[in-house]
This record gives C-alpha cells, sequence and structure tokens, in this order.
C-alpha cells in the first residue's frame, strides 16, 4: 500500500513552523546563495500554509499567531542578506500584517489566491494599509503680523485657520492655535490677509497671459474666498473657456480645480449646469482637434458632474443638454485611445446619476427595464461614509446589472497575441460596453467612495472598499483605482510607507490573476504606472517600483510574460493620472500685490558677470593647516564646503601674500554660483574688502550698489534672503 503524503490542513501548523525554522537554518549554513533561496522558498510555504489554518479559524492560538510573525521576521532578514531586498519586505510586511491583526482583535485575513505558492505569484491577497493616517497637510511658517506671505498655498491655510467653525485647540496643532489667537484679537491683521487674497484675484483679471503657474496660484484660494471673489474668479475661467477660437488649456485645469475643490455654497444652483453646457459644446466643436483637447475637456467635464452628483444638482435639459452630451460620450468609445475611451465612459456614468428634467413617466414610455433602486442613498452616503452599508447599496446596484450581460462575471482574454496598450483599446471598449448602456453601474459611486475614504485617510477601508466593491471585476473599475493609487503613490505629501503601499497593491493586482482577472489594458495600464513610478525623484520609491517590475517580469505564463515585454518597449502615455503635479515655477501675482521688487534678475545678471571673470583659468585645489604650528594637512575645499553646510557663521583663512587665499575665495564663490537655487539657497556675495568705503556700517549694500541693485531690491535681500559673504583683501 503507498501512502500519500498529508495535506497542508492535516498538519498542525505547529509542526510546520518549526519544520519551516529548519529550513531557514539550513538556508544560513547553505553552502551557495541558490541553495538558500530555494530553503527560504520551502520556508515560506510552510509558514503560509501555517497562515492559512490559524487565519481559517481552524486553530485560535496566539502562541502560533506570535510564532507566524517571528517566522515571517526571521524569513525576511535572511533573505535580506541574500540580497533579496524585495521578497524581504513582503515578509516584513506580512509580520507587520499578522502584528495589525493582533492589536485589532481580529483573527481572519482575505483567502490567498489559488496559485500564491508558485515562485511566479509575487504578491498575493493580503492585507496591505494596516492603519489610518492624517490627510498630509503642507505644513508653513507662521507670518508675523504685517509680514510677507510667501505662496497662496500658505495665504489659504492661514485664512482657513480664521474660520469660525474652527473650534478647539484639539483640531489643530497648539502652534497654530497660539497663531489663530493673536489673529483672532488683531481685525486689522485678519482684513489684511482677505484683502490679499482679493487682490490676488484682480491681479490674475488683469493678466493677460494666465500662465499655467498664474492659474495654480488663484486655484490654491478656491477653498477660502468670499463669495463675490470666488463668483468672479469663476467668470473669468467661464469666458476664457468660451472664447471661440484657441481653447486655454490651463484655465480648463484650473476651472477643473474650482469646481472640484471649492465650497459648494460658493456656486449658485444652475452655475454647474451652464459650465457643463459650455463644457458639452466645446466638446462637440473640439471634433477634429486632438486627442489631448478633447482628453482634457472630458477630465473637466467628470470634475463638474462629480460636483453636480456632490450638489445633487437636478433638471438639466434631457434633450438639449443630457442626451447630445451622452451621445457623444458614447461616440468617443471608437477612439483608439484606452486612456481617452476610459475617461468617456467615467463622465458618461456620471451624467447618468445627474437627474435629467423627464418625469419618471416619461422614463419608463421611452425604455423599458427597471430602474435601479437605492441610488440616492449610495451618493449621499460618499460623505459620511459607512463601508460596509455602502458595499450594500453597490451591491443593490451591481444586482440590478446582472442578468442585462454576463460579461463582466469572467474577462480573461489571457493576453492574445500581447498587443500594445493602445492595440488593447478595442478589448478594453468591449468589456465597457455595459457601462455605456441605459442603466447605472455600480463602479462610479464605487470609485466616488474610493475618493472620499482617500481625502479622509481612511486607508484600512479605502483597501477594503478596493477589495470587496461587488463591481470590482469590472474593468471601469479597476482602471479607476489603478489610477488612483498611481496617484496617491507619486503624491509626495503622503508619507514614503503609503506610497510603497500603494504600488505594492497595484503589484498584485497585476499578480493575482484568479482574483482580479486577466483584462490585458488594466495589465498594461499597471506596468505604465509603475514604470513611470520608477522613474521618481523619490530614490525610496523609484527602488520598490523598480524592484516590483523585476519580480512581475516573469509572473505567469509565456504569454503574460510576452505582454509584459512589449508594454516595456512602448511609449508612456501623456494622460497617465488624472490629476497633474504642481508646478514648481514661482508665481508672480503674490509679489506684485505685496509690492515685492524683483530680484532674480538682477541677481541672474550678477551671476554670469562673476562666472565670465573667473575665465578658463587652470586652478590647483589647496591644501591647508588647522594652525601655524600643525604638521597635517586637509583640502581646504572640502573644510569650507563642511563648513557652509554647517550652522557656523564664520571661518578664518589666513596665509602669507601669494600663497593662494584670493583665488581659493574667488573659485569658492563660483563654486557657490554653480549650486545657487532660487528657491532656497543662499547668494554667494564676494566682496573685495578694499573697494569698500566703510566696511563696518555698510558693507552688503554697498557691495550690492556697485553691482546696479536698487534701495528698494537691497532691502528686500536683507529682509527676505540669506548671503554667504566671501571677503577678501
Amino acid at each position: 500500500m503507498v501512502l500519500s503524503p498529508p495535506s497542508p490542513s492535516e498538519i498542525p501548523p505547529g509542526d510546520m513552523l518549526e519544520l519551516a525554522d529548519e529550513h531557514l537554518k539550513n538556508a544560513q549554513s547553505a553552502g551557495t546563495p541558490t541553495r538558500a533561496i530555494l530553503l527560504c522558498r520551502s520556508a515560506e510555504i510552510l509558514i503560509m500554509d501555517a497562515e492559512d489554518v490559524v487565519a481559517n479559524k481552524r486553530v485560535g492560538d496566539q502562541t502560533l499567531t506570535n510564532n507566524i510573525i517571528s517566522a515571517y521576521q526571521r524569513h525576511g532578514k535572511l533573505l535580506e542578506e541574500l540580497g533579496q531586498q524585495s521578497k524581504a519586505q513582503k515578509s516584513y510586511r506580512n509580520a507587520e500584517k499578522w502584528e495589525h491583526l493582533h492589536a485589532t482583535g481580529q483573527h481572519t485575513r482575505i483567502p490567498q489566491s489559488a496559485n500564491s505558492k508558485t515562485p511566479t505569484a509575487v504578491l498575493t491577497q493580503q492585507i496591505i494599509f494596516t492603519k489610518d493616517i492624517t490627510p498630509p497637510i503642507v505644513k508653513f511658517t507662521w507670518p508675523e503680523i504685517g509680514g510677507r506671505i510667501t505662496s497662496t498655498s500658505q495665504l489659504a491655510y492661514c485664512i482657513s485657520l480664521l474660520h469660525s467653525s474652527l473650534a478647539s485647540i484639539e483640531e489643530i496643532s497648539k502652534t497654530e492655535y497660539d497663531w489663530t489667537q493673536v489673529m483672532i484679537n488683531n481685525p486689522d491683521e485678519q482684513a489684511r490677509l482677505h484683502t490679499m487674497a482679493t487682490d490676488v484675484i484682480r491681479a490674475f483679471v488683469r493678466d493677460e497671459l494666465k500662465r499655467p503657474n498664474a492659474v495654480e496660484e488663484v486655484t490654491n484660494l478656491a477653498a477660502v474666498l468670499e463669495h463675490n471673489e470666488f463668483r468672479k474668479l469663476l467668470q473669468v475661467f467661464v469666458d476664457g473657456i468660451s472664447q471661440p477660437l484657441l481653447l486655454n488649456l490651463h484655465l480648463l485645469d484650473g476651472l477643473s480645480h474650482l469646481t472640484r475643490n471649492a465650497p459648494r455654497g460658493n456656486f449658485d444652483p444652475d452655475d454647474l449646469v451652464k459650465i457643463l453646457e459650455l463644457l458639452s459644446n466645446r466638446l462637440q466643436d473640439t471634433h477634429q482637434q486632438s486627442t489631448q483637447h478633447i482628453y482634457r475637456l472630458g477630465l473637466t467635464v467628470s470634475r463638474v458632474l462629480d460636483s453636480m452628483v456632490d450638489s445633487q444638482v437636478k433638471g438639466i435639459k434631457r434633450e438639449q443638454l443630457h442626451e447630445p452630451l451622452s451621445q457623444y460620450l458614447k461616440d468617443l468609445q471608437k477612439n483608439p485611445d484606452p486612456f481617452l475611451v476610459y475617461q468617456a465612459v467615467y463622465a458618461y456614468q456620471a451624467l447618468q446619476y445627474v437627474p435629467d428634467d423627464e418625469t419618471i413617466l416619461q422614463t419608463m414610455l421611452r425604455r423599458t427595464g427597471k430602474v435601479a433602486k437605492g441610488i440616492s442613498g449610495v451618493v449621499s452616503a460618499v460623505k459620511a461614509l459607512d463601508v460596509n452599508g455602502f458595499i450594500e447599496g453597490l451591491t443593490r446596484i451591481q444586482e440590478g446589472l446582472m442578468g442585462a450581460s454576463d460579461a463582466m462575471s469572467m474577462i480573461g482574454d489571457a493576453y492574445q497575441n500581447a498587443k500594445s496598450l493602445f492595440e488593447s483599446g478595442q478589448g478594453l471598449l468591449e468589456s465597457l460596453q455595459e457601462s455605456f448602456g441605459p442603466r447605472k453601474s455600480a463602479w462610479y459611486p464605487a470609485l466616488r467612495g474610493l475618493d472620499a475614504l482617500l481625502q479622509g485617510g481612511r486607508l484600512t477601508e479605502f483597501e477594503t472598499l478596493i477589495r470587496q466593491a461587488p463591481c470590482r471585476r469590472d474593468p471601469a473599475y479597476q482602471w479607476g483605482v489603478c489610477q488612483r493609487l498611481g496617484e496617491l503613490a507619486t503624491n509626495m505629501s503622503w508619507d514614503t510607507d503609503t506610497r510603497q503601499y500603494a504600488t505594492s497593491l497595484l503589484g498584485e493586482i497585476y499578480s493575482d490573476d484568479v482574483t482580479w482577472g486577466q483584462q490585458t489594458s488594466i495589465k498594461q495600464l499597471i506596468l505604465h504606472i509603475l514604470r513611470k513610478l520608477s522613474e521618481s525623484s523619490d530614490e525610496e520609491l523609484a527602488s520598490h517600483a523598480k524592484r516590483l517590475l523585476m519580480d512581475l517580469e516573469m509572473d505567469g505564463d509565456s504569454k503574460k510574460r510576452a505582454l509584459y515585454q512589449a508594454c516595456m518597449e512602448e511609449d508612456q502615455s501623456p494622460y497617465l493620472f488624472a490629476v497633474t503635479s504642481p508646478s514648481q515655477e514661482s508665481s508672480r501675482l503674490l509679489d506684485v500685490v505685496q509690492n515685492k521688487p524683483d530680484v532674480e534678475a538682477p541677481l541672474l545678471q550678477l551671476k554670469r558677470e562673476r562666472l565670465k571673470e573667473q575665465g578658463h583659468d587652470v586652478y590647483i585645489f589647496p591644501r591647508a593647516k588647522i594652525s601655524a604650528n600643525a604638521t597635517t594637512t586637509f583640502d581646504l575645499t572640502s573644510k569650507a564646503q563642511g563648513f557652509i553646510d554647517s550652522n557656523k557663521k564664520v571661518l578664518l583663512v589666513l596665509g602669507d601674500s601669494g600663497s593662494g587665499k584670493s583665488t581659493f575665495n574667488r573659485a569658492l564663490e563660483i563654486n557657490l554660483w554653480h549650486r545657487y537655487d532660487k528657491t532656497s539657497g543662499k547668494i554667494p556675495l564676494f566682496i573685495y574688502l578694499p573697494a569698500i568705503k566703510d566696511p563696518k556700517r555698510d558693507l552688503i549694500a554697498e557691495r550690492l550698489r556697485q553691482a546696479n541693485f536698487t534701495e528698494s531690491q537691497i532691502i528686500e535681500l536683507k529682509l527676505y534672503h540669506e548671503f554667504i559673504l566671501i571677503c577678501d583683501g
């Protein structure tokens, strides 16, 4: 008789963990890295088997839970020593997950996919976002009474803290609370800040060019403007977009920002309807224009419709607006660009959630079929979101859709021919056909719910909704989820862990075909996002994305690997994310309002002159001693740089005449000019002391006058800038 080996469920989890520990010990003494990695893999499988038994409540033992945590930690440490950084981080995250479950009193987890123990299943379903965090807020230095405001973001935050709705110190930090108390007792300073915001709007109205940075500057104030000022700003954007000849994309982006971020009370009842009508007309007139124009218009239409849904705007005219816009969006499904197709279907579904002026009887006469129930409850729940109730509402919507088409139940194109993302647009289109129908889809309110949770920093529920939404297999939902995860990962305001968790969840959606399906366009979208993240200026995030891409390269069968290779070779789409990064260029509007003199132009001229005077002479880096009696020497350049980077104030360089002090000083100045950054850098100022009449009284000002700076510019530099003075002679 031949005995088959026991299945994992027949082996006690404690024995599995003991055997895993033996594998890890053997891996430490293995002769080759390859054998060590194989032993680690065997240990991981045993740990996961034990994990399954405990998680499925077949065994409830805190000792076993602690042993699982310890096993994952040892496994991660050993992999780290073997240079397997991404796999090590996965083990550490598993340990953190079990620690979180223990701390919160939970004992179950989402089951892993059926193929989770294959080497290619690098990321399986597990809790990734283990805690909620406070949403990121940009911190500012608080201006003194009458002091300089450095940006409109700072101005908006200061004004927001002065709103009467701010109740107590529990809502803000002590520093912020102390500042508000000083400001509350100074009505003149409050008036100054509000007047400054109004003056910025006036300056924008007068500005003929309305560059992107100026648009960004005024939209930063949207949430704190008085009603009249807001409507004046809104009118500027509407007038600019309605111009018949050229569409100003920057104004379009600004209008999108206003409708998304301004308080709903600033809009009159029919404002959003009129804006939607304007955008609809521009969209339909843009038929022969570039895909970029159509995409940006479609994105703004989506933002306006989102705001209309949130504000419960009703009664838009079906024949004049609802039907023409719906038909145009439907026609966009023929476009080969999947990003544009998705934006069209998103706007189309948002439009279905905005009631038109038809009566129920007219609707019934116009078409057959049931109207989805529970919609208003789902949409209104977005702001104060109860996730469980929200998912139940989504389920009711989804059940209303089931039976109309079973296409959404199992999407599996099996990566046919490894098409490029644009070539696979037709496959995405076929999957999205249901969303272009007359019924409301559950994925639209699901995505709005994700937005609300993310805005509140409720990351654990954010992940729960991603995983448990009844429409999670819908490609439109998956596309929106991936976009939001990508935008979360690229947003430098969030902490590093949160951004890396978002990246890891993207990897899981790519890898776990059992749970998420095999929609080609979704897989390729994820790869494009990860490629973008791998180029991030955040080295830690870029490294994490690169490791994940390496892990995914061999994921799946030959067709999926071929799809991966094809995606790595094609160009990136300019529409990868629905939000754009803030402009790094400083704007002039606030400077004009505060009568700030321009100092950058004369500083740039001074830099040119100093670099030109340097020429191309051969320079030998000098060495120096700490004192005249010292015997050892050091590199003077690196010593000086260390001084500059420190908090020390004075560095004195002594030497005989002709020893090279002046040459060193000029070389140091040139080096500092090359490194100068106008946003935060210190200005290098070389001063030849014999040329200054009274160096004790007027050293800096006299040198700046020699460089043709005006008195107002000198005052500006002395009050708001820092210098590195290099005094010679």
